[in-house]
């Protein structure tokens, strides 16, 4: 009986999340990022960039020597939510295109090979 309200106790604590953001500014989208070089190239590929001191103090995150947030081996970035949502709308597209192109039996470039067919080949549905 001891241990089970011992359990219970440990499982209804809450444990302060290291990664959450407090003041969130709602123009800005937050991503943290392995802080690899890779890692940080694709982001910025993506329209993020590694956020400076003023903006991780507005965030009521404290900066690191370099003005940057990081927390382990993450490194927080940001991108203004215009360019993020534009973003969405362009990989939606895609995806309907590509919905679209599966069921009229279209196949890609690149993957989805049927045995006995070239690549560019079309199959019909029936």
């Amino acid at each position: 009986m001891e241990k089970i309200t011992m359990l219970q106790k440990e499982l209804s604590r809450s444990y302060p999340d290291p990664l959450k953001i407090p003041k969130k500014n709602p123009t800005l989208v937050y991503r943290w990022v392995r802080n690899t070089p890779e890692s940080i190239s694709m982001a910025e590929a993506k329209g993020y960039e590694v956020a400076n001191s003023d903006t991780v103090r507005a965030a009521g995150l404290k900066p690191s020597a370099d003005g940057s947030a990081r927390y382990g081996d993450l490194i927080l970035m940001v991108e203004p939510a215009s360019h993020h949502s534009e973003h969405q709308k362009i990989k939606e597209e895609l995806r309907k295109k590509r919905r679209e192109a599966m069921r009229h039996g279209v196949r890609r470039e690149r993957g989805m090979r049927v045995p006995g067919t070239s690549v560019t080949e079309t199959i019909k549905e029936e």
